[in-house]
């Protein structure tokens, strides 16, 4: 079973695309390793101040699924 999350993210003060990874990637890092699931960037990657981020998270149970992503 498959369950997506999307999230669009707001990052207030970006001035670059550069600034903008660097304080997104930290946010994937934790996600991925904090739930054990897969997190990128799927959106808007041009615009200094603002992502979609795709979560991904894979098992045999929805119901676990969705506790993880915090859905039900």
């Amino acid at each position: 079973m498959l369950t997506l999350l999307t999230i669009k993210l707001y990052l207030n003060g970006c001035a670059s695309l550069k600034e903008k990874r660097s304080r997104l990637q930290p946010i994937l890092i934790r996600v991925r390793k904090e739930f054990n699931v897969s997190a990128s960037e799927i959106g808007l990657q041009d615009v200094w101040q603002s992502a979609w981020v795709g979560i991904a998270c894979v098992s045999n149970d929805q119901t676990h699924n969705q506790q993880v992503l915090k859905m039900s």
